[in-house]
Formats: C-alpha cells, structure tokens, sequence
C-alpha cells in the first residue's frame, strides 16, 4: 500500500470513530440536542474515592423511576456514611440559621 492510501484510510477510520464513539454517558452526540443540556454536575475525588452530584429536571418515566429506585436502593450499607454525612449538614446549617435568626430578632426587638 502506499503511504497515500493508508493516510487516507485513517483519516476516513478516525473520522467514521469520532461519530460511531458514543458519549460517556451513552447518548450519541449526533442525536443530542441543545434543549437538553443536564443543570449541573459536581465531581470530587478524594483518592481512594469520588463522589459525583447532579442536579437537574427530572425526565424519566414514574415506571422508570420505580425500577431505578428498586434496582438502585438509596439507604444501604454503601450509601449510609455519605447519607449521615448529608443530613449532619443538612442539621447543623439549619441550626446555625435559626440560632443566628433569633439572636437577630433578639438584638432587634430586645
């Protein structure tokens, strides 16, 4: 083969890959679409571990849902120091915000 041939053999490979390659997440990027970009997404890693947040509108179907929350149950042995983690923060912010909150109206009104 000639050195022409094979350069152009893989251009056309890499150019047929970077359309055949789906996303990370399994989407196609010819079928995505502008009007469905996710809200937000928050990665941390923390050596050993990561953690990985995302937010946005919810567009799975009440059925789909259903079947994710059975094959991906939240409170598990897995998942219970990062959810008492989230709730003694969830505590501890709403207790400075009402603590601070009436020492405000005491200073005010007092």
């Amino acid at each position: 083969m000639s050195s022409e041939h094979i350069a152009a053999t893989t251009s056309d490979q890499s150019a047929d890959r970077k359309f055949a390659t789906p996303s990370r997440y399994g989407v196609d990027a010819r079928n995505a679409t502008e009007s469905q970009p996710r809200k937000g997404e928050i990665r941390l890693s923390f050596g050993y571990f990561y953690v990985v947040l995302l937010w946005g509108k919810e567009r799975r179907s009440m059925a789909r849902f259903r079947e994710d929350r059975k094959r991906y149950p939240v409170v598990t042995a897995a998942n219970m120091p990062v959810l008492i983690l989230v709730w003694s923060m969830i505590f501890m912010a709403t207790s400075f915000a009402a603590v601070g909150s009436l020492k405000l109206l005491v200073y005010l009104f007092g």
